[in-house]
């Protein structure tokens, strides 16, 4: 839906996040999900940092198994006290040491990318974002499509850390998530 009405501000964010996004933040110094690049008035998470809605923000986890690298990022914001949500999951090949993807030979990054529309419902007892349908498929890289099942993550958000389990209908089935906050705003 890249043709969309242009919105603005944090509705821009999350729309550009679960349709249009192009490019790849800058790689990450280390296993952590990298900090995207801030506006002055955003503020970033830290552990320490309390945002002012338990919820909104961006969530990001990466998890490591025998296909290599995947990393979920979740966007949600409060539109009139109701949650809505972007998500987006990127993977690539690599071992434990190859926490960014690998370059593309014409430039870039090499990695699959699935763009999805959400929802989100509950409280910090019970957060729930569950996958609704994908809304574009692709290699950064001409690499491969492999394929997505819609999530469905649900767990307790304790300050900057969600703790989920996603029960995807295929290849997680009660599969432990730690996301972390990595803004306050979308």
């Amino acid at each position: 839906m890249c043709g969309s009405p242009r919105w603005s501000g944090a509705a821009a964010f999350a729309v550009a996040l679960a349709a249009c996004s192009a490019d790849p933040p800058p790689d990450p110094p280390s296993r952590a999900a990298p900090l995207p690049p801030t506006a002055p008035t955003t503020a970033t998470a830290t552990a320490s940092t309390t945002c002012a809605d338990p919820i909104a923000g961006e969530w990001r986890a990466r998890r490591l198994t025998e296909l290599g690298w995947g990393e979920h990022r979740v966007v949600i914001e409060r539109r009139g006290g109701v949650l809505a949500c972007g998500q987006e999951w990127r993977s690539w090949n690599g071992q434990a040491e190859d926490v960014t993807p690998p370059p593309c030979a014409r430039g870039g990054r090499s990695y699959y990318v699935t763009q999805l529309r959400c929802e989100a419902s509950g409280s910090t007892d019970e957060l729930e974002v569950r996958s609704l349908r994908i809304l574009s498929e692709r290699h950064t890289c001409d690499g491969e499509l492999t394929g997505y099942n819609l999530d469905h993550f649900t767990g307790a958000v304790h300050g900057n850390r969600w703790d989920a389990i996603n029960d995807d209908g295929g290849g997680d089935v009660s599969t432990p998530y730690t996301f972390r906050r990595v803004t306050c705003a979308p």
